[in-house]
């Protein structure tokens, strides 16, 4: 059996605790992990207006995951390669300024919507609705400041009732 397989389904068996990047209120991107001592986080760096950012890593097994508060971003998935080697499988930058002013989506929440929406516009109800545009002249992602910008509050849940 592939060990990272193993490890996914250890995760998913003990699931305990819950740390929550809430999105647009109601929806939220869940990391869940076996024991809360498997979780720590930490300072990641400032933003150019200097908020905070913070880095959130779960670890399960010979498995581990980071995200970032900002973008929702996975900077980390840490994962065994054929022969054993811990290899991060992410591709993104090295340091925040880059994910804050680079246009990449690497590893980020995208949305409002994913994908172009061509012309930067849509129907709705048979009204035209005109987005920004941020990519030549269509939207992608969300536009110029999709959830990929923004600053989410990260919580970690001690309780095993996920549904509040």
């Amino acid at each position: 059996m592939n060990q990272a397989y193993g490890s996914t389904r250890k995760l998913a068996k003990n699931i305990r605790k819950l740390l929550i990047f809430p999105l647009c209120g109601f929806l939220c991107c869940p990391f869940v992990f076996a024991k809360q001592s498997d979780a720590n986080v930490e300072l990641y760096g400032k933003l150019l207006n200097s908020q905070e950012v913070y880095q959130h890593t779960l670890r399960s097994g010979n498995m581990t995951v980071k995200a970032i508060n900002y973008g929702g971003i996975i900077t980390d998935i840490l994962v065994p390669d054929r022969e054993g080697k811990i290899e991060n499988v992410v591709l993104g930058y090295d340091e925040l300024l880059d994910y804050e002013t680079k246009n990449r989506f690497f590893g980020a929440s995208v949305g409002r919507d994913a994908n172009r929406i061509r012309n930067a516009q849509a129907t709705i109800n048979g009204r035209k609705v005109f987005l920004a545009a941020n990519k030549g002249e269509h939207q992608i992602h969300g536009g110029n400041k999709g959830f990929d910008k923004v600053l989410w509050q990260g919580k970690l849940s001690t309780t095993d009732d996920y549904s509040r």
